[in-house]
């Protein structure tokens, strides 16, 4: 125990780890992010234009994206992505000192079910090929 947190997270969390398999657990959200994440590179490899291209990372709750040199992402998105399609993502340059990357976006799937991120994606490339 400890004086900063509070005495029942700590029971919470000592019994759920006495009484339940952990290592069951962490395997089953390694397999549902995995899943999403499956899900988004072959939705992005599927109706991204030909321009664009992204990671294919080997773990976490994102993928970048790049785009043209001349492409703004933040345009994009404040202009056309989320006032008519919805859908969000962080641009580059939110992510870089410099603040000098304006053609690539960090893409989350951690959040949305795999029926939205692969919405998501159809809205997005039908904007970007709009």
């Amino acid at each position: 125990t400890d004086i900063e947190t509070p005495m029942p997270l700590q029971a919470t969390v000592a019994h759920y780890l006495k009484h339940d398999d952990f290592t069951e657990h962490l395997e089953h959200l390694r397999h549902h992010y995995q899943e999403k994440c499956t899900t988004m590179i072959q939705a992005l490899d599927t109706y991204l234009p030909p321009e664009f291209h992204h990671t294919r990372p080997e773990g976490g709750f994102f993928l970048w994206l790049e785009g043209p040199t001349d492409f703004d992402t933040t345009a994009f998105l404040n202009n056309v992505l989320m006032p008519k399609a919805h859908v969000h993502y962080v641009p580059g340059v939110n992510l870089y000192a410099h603040k000098d990357h304006h053609n690539g976006a960090r893409i989350s799937y951690s959040q949305p079910s795999v029926d939205q991120i692969v919405t998501g994606i159809k809205r997005m490339a039908q904007c970007l090929n709009a």
